[in-house]
């Protein structure tokens, strides 16, 4: 119901102030995105409907700043409603591409570390029928700004040490043939509800049930991280039809 009552100017601004926040990791005030997203409008209007974004849960303040943060809902429309436009870059495809002719042996440690390259999030990818996963990222991940407090990092390690089991569980009770994008709260997994994870099968060489999961921050970047796993799906259900055909 709440989608259905913004106006295309603010949808506009929301997703106005969810990529400037996922670029600078910062509140983001209303002058800040009239001259850089051209909107069209004074920042007094911009700043009205962030005052009214607020009232609907898209937006929060956090106390300690004059400018406006993304919620898990704001996130959540961000995600449902702008829809994935961004492809992954050349060099990016021809990366995922050589993955698929690794030995059964290295391709899930091969495939960890190279969508952890791209995504810069920690990354995890194994068989649904086993719940040991393997990992890569983590020193990646710890770069971003949301990690700079040391009690925050350490959550976040302590997450990634004993997240396996939880995470063999959540396969066996989800189907994950799209992409699923797990944002804050909505995780099933509790311990990883301050962090956003998508989540994805994929057809591989050695096995049709491997799954690829992207850990991070509520800040990371949805669109491209869905777009690195919509294409090694796609790319892993193209090569299995041509085995098939030959």
């Amino acid at each position: 119901m709440r989608k259905r009552m913004l106006k295309e100017r603010q949808k506009s601004i929301l997703e106005a102030v969810i990529r400037e926040h996922i670029r600078t990791a910062r509140p983001v005030a209303s002058q800040e995105l009239v001259g850089r997203y051209h909107l069209n409008v004074s920042p007094a209007t911009v700043r009205n409907d962030m005052v009214e974004l607020d009232e609907l849960g898209y937006l929060e303040q956090p106390h300690t700043s004059a400018g406006r943060v993304p919620t898990d809902q704001g996130y959540r429309f961000f995600v449902d409603e702008i829809g994935v436009s961004r492809k992954i870059l050349g060099r990016e495809q021809a990366l995922f591409d050589a993955l698929f002719a690794e030995d059964e042996e290295d391709f899930f440690s091969t495939v960890a570390k190279a969508v952890a390259h791209v995504s810069r999030g920690f990354t995890m990818v194994g068989s649904q029928k086993h719940t040991a996963f393997y990992k890569a990222g983590f020193s990646d991940v710890l770069t971003e700004p949301e990690f700079n407090d040391v009690a925050c990092a350490r959550r976040f390690g302590e997450l990634v040490d004993s997240i396996d089991e939880s995470f063999a569980e959540l396969l066996s009770d989800v189907d994950f043939d799209e992409p699923h994008a797990f944002i804050g709260h909505e995780n099933p997994i509790q311990d990883a509800r301050s962090y956003s994870m998508i989540v994805s099968s994929l057809q591989s060489p050695h096995s049709d049930e491997t799954v690829v999961a992207i850990l991070g921050p509520k800040r990371m970047n949805y669109h491209k991280n869905i777009s690195v796993v919509n294409y090694l799906q796609e790319y892993g259900r193209s090569s299995n039809r041509n085995r098939k055909t030959k």
